[in-house]
């Protein structure tokens, strides 16, 4: 599986983003917001979690760069 090093993403439970969505809906915020996690987390390092917990091999992971997509 290609897996980029450089895409983080910030993940956060759904129970979380249920809670903070019902507070912003309760408050007079307008505009666009952007909910995430405390904590940033590479996809390799996900891919890398995932993989340990199914027990395979980390070598079914090939380590790329989002520029070499070329999308």
């Amino acid at each position: 599986i290609r897996v980029a090093y450089d895409q983080i993403f910030s993940p956060l439970l759904v129970n979380d983003l249920i809670k903070i969505m019902l507070e912003l809906m309760k408050s007079d915020l307008n505009g666009t917001f952007n909910i995430g996690g405390k904590k940033a987390v590479s996809r390799l390092s996900i891919a890398e979690t995932l993989a340990a917990n199914m027990q395979v091999s980390k070598d079914l992971i090939e380590v790329i760069s989002l520029d070499s997509l070329n999308e």
